[in-house]
């Protein structure tokens, strides 16, 4: 999954919600938001929403660098 890789070169750090689920979570020490991505394997094609939602992440870590 390509967004897994882009997120955590960003710094964002991945748990799984529960031994061998399908969902991860994605949490970034700087921003006060979580990214749920959920895959069923490597071809899978995530949701529409669950990328815009990664895409709002980024966008928010991107805008509190800038202020620092």
């Amino acid at each position: 999954m390509e967004l897994d890789n882009f997120l955590k070169d960003l710094g964002f750090i991945v748990r799984q919600s529960g031994k061998g689920s399908s969902h991860y979570v994605y949490s970034h020490p700087e921003i006060n938001m979580l990214v749920v991505l959920v895959s069923h394997g490597k071809n899978d094609t995530l949701p529409e929403y669950q990328v815009k939602k990664a895409i709002n992440a980024i966008k928010l870590l991107e805008n509190r660098n800038e202020k620092n």
